[in-house]
């Protein structure tokens, strides 16, 4: 299955105030979105209040590295020995 392009934050809001006013197959004729895309954002918008379903940052796989490590990287003094 293909996954579609995202939809931007903006014309998110925009498709929940247009279906105030107009039918879900005008709304997605105005918009270009599929009527099942459309759902989908009235489905969010019911559920959290907001067109777009914030992630918390801490779930998932811890990165290797903080910004701390990194930034500490570049700052280490590098000394060069020669072999011969």
């Amino acid at each position: 299955m293909t996954q579609g392009k995202k939809v931007s934050e903006d014309l998110s809001w925009v498709v929940i105030r247009m279906t105030s006013m107009f039918s879900i197959a005008e709304v997605s004729a105005f918009t270009g979105l599929s009527i099942r895309k459309i759902r989908s954002i009235q489905a969010v918008h019911r559920k959290t209040g907001d067109v777009v379903v914030r992630r918390d940052p801490k779930r998932g796989k811890p990165k290797a590295l903080s910004a701390e490590d990194a930034d500490g990287a570049w700052t280490k003094p590098v000394t060069i020995t020669s072999t011969s």
